[in-house]
């Protein structure tokens, strides 16, 4: 059964972002996509959404994670699965990195 938590991220969007975004555990970024921004300017775009918004706050973004039992589901089951989780919970009104 998936295990999915959630945490704000408060220091660095770029580093979260850098973090999601890790070759290894993407291959290669194949297996890693967007939603409203690029995922190589996800971090910068980000900041313009907070800053459009007039956001003072301390918490830059959120960081869902979702984690499957070995074997589990395939690698793209999983992505999928991610991506209908980020669909649902930003509802087409707001940017994420997969």
């Amino acid at each position: 059964m998936a295990v999915t938590k959630t945490h704000p991220i408060k220091s660095t969007l770029k580093a979260a972002i850098d973090y999601i975004l890790n070759p290894e555990k993407t291959d290669g970024k194949l297996l890693a996509s967007s939603f409203g921004c690029g995922l190589e300017t996800a971090d910068i775009e980000f900041a313009w959404t907070r800053e459009a918004a007039g956001d003072r706050g301390t918490h830059l973004g959120r960081h869902l994670i979702q984690s499957f039992a070995p074997g589990e589901v395939d690698y793209e089951k999983a992505h999928e699965i991610g991506r209908q989780l980020a669909d649902a919970v930003t509802k087409g009104q707001h940017e994420y990195v997969l």
